[in-house]
């Protein structure tokens, strides 16, 4: 009696049938098996099938020194979130992608990666072009709804009322829901509490990671220009 043959991604066995119309088969028919396979097999094609942004498709956890980085990955797969904060330049947008990377398993579905990444400015404009046509609701459903959600620099737009209203509805929709969303930003708690309390409380339930250092891409300008 022939070996069973196994999913490598579900472990489901493959009938014989399947086998005999694909040969070879290593995985079953599962859209979702195939796409957690990719993030097995080349990492980095699944980063941007995940629609990471390109300078940061390679990022991992192991960029990072010591090990505060990983209970804010056991907080994201547990259904919690992280807000990542420090001066500009300092690795911030790095370690979200490295997050996102790392999750990629999880967030493997049978339509792709269950993911979004927005920067605040982008997000922002793309509810204000869809405001005019009464579409909004569609699209803040979509940031609402995604399995994680990533906010990045969040507070360097020119927030108005109607623009901290929507960010709050997304945040306070996603907390309630148990969604995972990373946000990271240049203000400090404090700073968010002073112009936005209700953001800074929502964000206050987050785990929360404040990057010391000095710009990254500022410093390796120096290093270049003096040939370091």
């Amino acid at each position: 009696m022939a070996e069973a043959v196994c999913c490598r991604s579900c472990g489901k066995e493959l009938s014989a049938a399947y086998l005999q119309a694909y040969p070879g088969a290593v995985l079953c028919s599962r859209r979702r098996c195939h796409y957690r396979d990719l993030v097995r097999r080349d990492p980095e094609v699944a980063a941007l099938l995940a629609q990471l942004p390109r300078r940061y498709r390679r990022a991992r956890l192991r960029d990072f020194s010591g090990g505060g980085v990983y209970p804010l990955r056991a907080a994201l797969a547990g259904e919690g979130s992280v807000f990542l904060c420090g001066t500009q330049g300092i690795g911030k947008t790095h370690l979200a992608a490295a997050l996102v990377n790392s999750l990629l398993l999880e967030l493997a579905t049978d339509k792709g990666y269950d993911v979004l990444w927005r920067r605040s400015t982008d997000l922002l404009l793309e509810l204000q072009e869809t405001f005019g046509g009464g579409g909004t609701r569609p699209v803040l459903e979509r940031f609402r709804r995604v399995g994680l959600l990533v906010l990045d620099d969040f507070g360097a737009e020119k927030l108005s009322e109607w623009s901290v209203a929507a960010i709050y509805t997304i945040l306070a929709e996603r907390g309630d829901q148990l969604r995972p969303t990373i946000v990271t930003s240049n203000l400090n708690l404090d700073q968010i509490d002073a112009f936005e309390p209700r953001i800074a409380s929502r964000l206050a339930e987050y785990a929360t990671l404040v990057l010391p250092g000095v710009d990254r891409r500022l410093e390796g300008g120096r290093r270049k220009n003096h040939g370091d």
